[in-house]
């Protein structure tokens, strides 16, 4: 029976010519000291998006876009993209827009409030909903989003196909979705 100090000269030999490490390693690779350590694990790819929200919408005096600040018009599919997707549309528009004040038609708060039952987002979506200027306008959602984004000159952001469609088909400017991890902008 081999000694245990043969055994652990034979395991560090053949370690060392594996080039696994060990000091002094000789046939394939590693000369001296010890493995580099792990990589560290980072956090999520994309920020969550926050909920509790310190400032209400309702706060901010009503009026037109200020010159030079681009308006956004918020569909409700938009709405809940930072819950699903894990994307953090404030800086998402930032960075594509800059400067820029967003609007929410008052049929996407009531399209979110019909979703709260078969929609565990739709609460969160309609917190967020509340941070923005909500406009008081007449009609279906999609019609409201589409009149509201034409009277302000605004971009629309949405996720919704059909809504994508008719904006292309009227030359408006859109955001939308892609690859899961950012919003592109189209149009403008």
């Amino acid at each position: 029976m081999p000694s245990s100090r043969r055994i652990a000269l034979e395991r560090r030999e053949f370690f060392e010519w594996r080039g696994i490490g060990g000091v002094g390693a000789v046939k394939g690779g590693v000369t001296g000291g010890a493995l580099p350590p792990p990589a560290r694990r980072r956090g999520p790819r994309f920020p969550r998006a926050r909920v509790g929200f310190p400032w209400s919408a309702k706060d901010k005096p009503p009026g037109r876009v200020l010159p030079g600040v681009q308006a956004v018009v918020l569909d409700a599919n938009a709405l809940l993209m930072p819950f699903r997707f894990r994307l953090n549309l404030e800086a998402e528009i930032r960075r594509l827009l800059g400067d820029h004040e967003i609007y929410v038609p008052s049929p996407v708060i009531g399209e979110l409030k019909g979703l709260l039952k078969s929609n565990r987002t739709a609460k969160s979506a309609l917190q967020l909903a509340n941070r923005f200027r909500v406009l008081e306008v007449p009609g279906a959602a999609d019609d409201a989003v589409l009149d509201t984004a034409e009277q302000l000159r605004g971009v629309v952001v949405t996720n919704d196909a059909a809504l994508l469609r008719r904006l292309k088909d009227l030359g408006m400017p859109r955001i939308f979705l892609r690859s899961r991890s950012h919003l592109a902008l189209e149009g403008l």
